[in-house]
């Protein structure tokens, strides 16, 4: 009797495995972690698994539904990002598996790298997964957010990170939604504000610095959380100043920086708003 193939169910039906262990509808299992590599001369239609023309990607929305189409198991995936200004936006997807994604920049500065749109978020959508930001300069302009996430199932980290002018917020979280500071980052441009939480969401920042240039202004505060949200900003070390309100708390929202109503970076008083809390 000539052997069979293992059998496995694809969307409800019960096939063949193939040889090559290729099968419509199956996600590839990582075995081991893995980089992608996004370049300015690169292309789409490569692997994006060499840091060569003929290897890497040219946009890190490829990379980023590539890493989607996965199933990352325990192992995490790295876009390396090379140098040049990108303008594209990029939609972040949902990941499947306990890994998460980073997408960083390259040569370990926050000036190489730059995302820059126009009217769009650099970085945005509604998923579930994790993600991590390093080494990158984020800004947008006529509007937009640098990042700007919402959903439940989401936690995005970020380290090494230079927020520059922003038409919208640098930080933007709704609806169930995590983030929090892994290490000291640079504020070189102003934005309606650094951090903005809406509806359920959860911000942590403890123990790291923030270095500020340029005097940068924040139209709405230096923080806001609305609708029960919790921005916990503790232990900080803040290089450099700021203009605008230093927080503004509403509607069952809290503050958290055991640090005074001075310690936040602005030139005008915080704000609490119907239920805001600050301590």
């Amino acid at each position: 009797m000539a052997s069979r193939r293992p059998l496995v169910n694809v969307s409800g039906s019960i096939r063949e495995l193939p040889t090559g262990d290729t099968l419509p509808g199956v996600r590839e299992l990582l075995t081991a972690a893995r980089t992608y590599y996004v370049r300015t001369d690169g292309n789409d239609s490569n692997t994006g698994l060499n840091n060569t023309s003929g290897g890497a990607f040219a946009t890190i929305q490829k990379a980023v539904d590539t890493a989607a189409s996965l199933d990352l198991g325990l192992y995490d995936i790295v876009i390396n990002v090379g140098i040049g200004t990108w303008t594209a936006p990029t939609l972040l997807r949902t990941l499947t598996g306990a890994g998460k994604v980073t997408i960083r920049g390259v040569n370990n500065n926050t000036t190489d790298t730059v995302i820059s749109t126009n009217s769009a978020d650099c970085f945005g959508g509604e998923f579930f997964g994790r993600y991590h930001f390093e080494y990158l300069k984020l800004q947008t302009t006529a509007s937009g957010a640098c990042i700007f996430v919402q959903g439940s199932g989401i936690l995005v980290t970020w380290v090494n990170i230079n927020f520059g002018q922003t038409a919208g917020q640098h930080l933007l979280v709704a609806n169930g939604a995590q983030i929090r500071a892994t290490g000291s980052y640079r504020i070189s441009g102003g934005a309606a504000s650094h951090i903005a939480t809406y509806d359920v969401c959860t911000a942590y920042f403890v123990g790291y610095t923030v270095t500020i240039t340029n005097n940068p202004a924040f139209s709405n505060a230096f923080i806001t959380a609305e609708r029960n949200c919790s921005v916990i900003f503790v232990q900080a070390t803040f290089a450099g100043s700021a203009t605008g309100t230093r927080y503004r708390s509403a509607f069952s929202s809290s503050v958290v920086t055991n640090g005074g109503e001075n310690y936040l970076p602005g030139n005008s008083a915080g704000v609490r708003e119907t239920g805001g809390q600050y301590s």
